[in-house]
């Protein structure tokens, strides 16, 4: 996937990146244990953005992570990329959200001590990220469904989603599928 000024973005992710998110996270939480520290699905999704933004900025040439909330997740090349996790099936942003540009998208699961996760990238528009129908609700955001729709436009680094087939072949659902 190429911006407009031919900066191939699908190369912020390779196995050097996901193997130190993977041991970087397992370590995190192994202190989060030790200490005996409780940390909610919202901490955590926030650990991993950050974990990963340390990843990429580490292993790809060229990528910068600012590390300031002013500033987008990793700048590649003058090229703003932004990270969304979510424990869930549903990734929420703000106001920066709307911001045209290259978006990694993160799902991390932890089963019975087993933490696997879902990375995908796309290019979005601000007319791309899904409005909350409840007025008092500022959130954007953008789903399986979006990512599953857009599957041409998406490059799936870890995991895949998958359509759940009726007996006749319709999809009746998708599932995030983590490794």
């Amino acid at each position: 996937m190429k911006n407009q000024n031919s900066v191939d973005l699908r190369h912020l992710i390779n196995d050097k990146v996901v193997e130190q998110l993977q041991d970087m996270y397992a370590r995190l939480l192994d202190i989060y244990a030790e200490f005996g520290l409780h940390k909610t699905a919202k901490q955590l999704s926030e650990d991993v953005s950050g974990l990963l933004e340390t990843a990429i900025s580490k292993h790809i040439e060229g990528a910068i992570a600012p590390k300031t909330d002013h500033e987008p997740d990793i700048l590649y090349y003058g090229e703003r990329v932004e990270i969304k996790t979510t424990n869930g099936d549903t990734w929420r942003g703000g106001t920066l959200s709307k911001r045209p540009g290259y978006y990694i998208f993160v799902k991390v699961e932890t089963v019975d001590g087993q933490t696997t996760f879902y990375i995908a990238g796309i290019q979005l528009e601000e007319s791309d990220w899904v409005e909350s129908k409840n007025p008092k609700y500022y959130a954007t955001f953008y789903t399986k469904k979006e990512l599953f729709a857009n599957r041409d436009s998406v490059t799936n680094y870890v995991g895949n989603i998958e359509p759940i087939l009726t007996k006749l072949g319709k999809i009746k659902g998708l599932k995030v599928i983590t490794e």
